[in-house]
């Protein structure tokens, strides 16, 4: 599995709930929860979730992306130091 810089981690954190209202979060709503200045990060951050394993999506469909794993998954890429900082932040339930 491909590691993820703790800023793509974070931003992964911030964007998980958008994915529990039920519909796909565009990437105007990713780029605005994970506090992103471009869209363009967004969209590299999303490939780079893909890449991770984290996510799936149809290339070129719009709204087509999918949580394959939930923020319990990182606990096996990611180290303690991260997700306590991240709970601490109360950026993770």
């Amino acid at each position: 599995m491909m590691g993820l810089s703790r800023a793509e981690l974070v931003a992964f954190e911030r964007v998980v709930p958008l994915f529990e209202r039920g519909r796909s979060p565009s990437l105007d709503e990713m780029a605005s929860a994970a506090n992103l200045s471009h869209r363009s990060i967004a969209h590299r951050y999303v490939r780079r979730w893909r890449d991770a394993g984290l996510i799936t999506f149809i290339e070129g469909e719009r709204r087509s992306y999918e949580l394959v794993r939930t923020s319990d998954r990182l606990r096996e890429f990611s180290d303690a130091a991260l997700l306590a900082e991240v709970k601490r932040r109360g950026i993770a339930s």
